[in-house]
């Protein structure tokens, strides 16, 4: 569904419907309703979605060029093998939890140079 076919669906202007999606405006409860029901997604999901921290980074990641999107994706993967790699490794020596947080220096593994 396009945006203008969303504005046309709920009743808003398009100019209102891109600057609620931007964060630009506020919705109203009645746009807040129409949008969900015609979206069919709950206002709960949607209003948590908006206001979560994480609302900052879905809006800066859709304005990255391809190059910045893939560097940040090989930063991404790399946080989350090396969060599932301490997560198995605490499952595996649960007696280490504590000792793990202090690190020898020159030990911590980090992403390759580019």
């Amino acid at each position: 569904m396009t945006q203008e076919e969303l504005a046309e669906r709920c009743g808003i202007a398009l100019n209102r419907l891109s600057r609620i999606e931007r964060n630009l405006a506020s919705p109203r409860v009645p746009e807040i309703s129409t949008l969900c029901d015609t979206l069919d997604i709950s206002a709960d999901w949607w209003l948590r979605e908006t206001h979560s921290p994480h609302a900052r980074l879905h809006q800066e990641i859709d304005t990255l060029s391809k190059s910045q999107a893939t560097v940040l994706c090989v930063m991404f993967d790399f946080i989350l093998h090396d969060r599932h790699e301490q997560a198995h490794n605490s499952a595996s020596h649960p007696a280490r939890r504590t000792s793990d947080k202090t690190e020898t220096p020159g030990t911590k593994k980090g992403p390759k140079p580019l």
